[in-house]
């Protein structure tokens, strides 16, 4: 069974892609330069400018196609300013949500995680899971 709808795996990949474009430009960017002046960048590194403007535009662009169909509520949830979480943690934490979300959309879903059998459940808006020896709703806690 995919985890992951493909679309959302090509998103990510494009995404991790585009952050290593952008790191490697704005190293290149970072060096000092004897043909730059403080007017005027020389061809090489104005070449960088434009590169790492166009990769950073493009990653916005693709960072919204990835959340477009996302639940407003997780989206909010997890999307948090200043958290220090990479963009595609948090690309990567929605598309669980949402994963989960149809997973328990008839019902609680027992899986295993990390070595251990839990129950996967809907709390109202929220997804929760719980050792599924405690299935009277102790021990819950919220994931998403």
């Amino acid at each position: 069974m995919q985890l992951l709808d493909v679309r959302i795996s090509a998103r990510l990949g494009t995404l991790q892609s585009l952050d290593d474009a952008i790191a490697y430009r704005a190293s290149r960017l970072d060096l000092p330069c004897t043909d730059c002046t403080t007017q005027q960048q020389c061809a090489e590194h104005a070449q960088d400018t434009r590169l790492l403007e166009n990769y950073q535009k493009r990653y916005i662009e693709v960072f919204e196609e990835a959340v477009a169909d996302m639940d407003p509520a997780d989206i909010a949830r997890v999307l948090e300013p200043d958290d220090g979480m990479p963009p595609l943690s948090h690309i990567l934490a929605l598309s669980l949500a949402a994963y989960l979300r149809k997973l328990t959309a008839d019902g609680p879903v027992r899986t295993s995680l990390d070595g251990r059998t839990v129950v996967i459940d809907r709390d109202g808006p929220r997804l929760i899971e719980y050792p599924a020896t405690g299935l009277d709703g102790h021990g819950r806690s919220d994931i998403a």
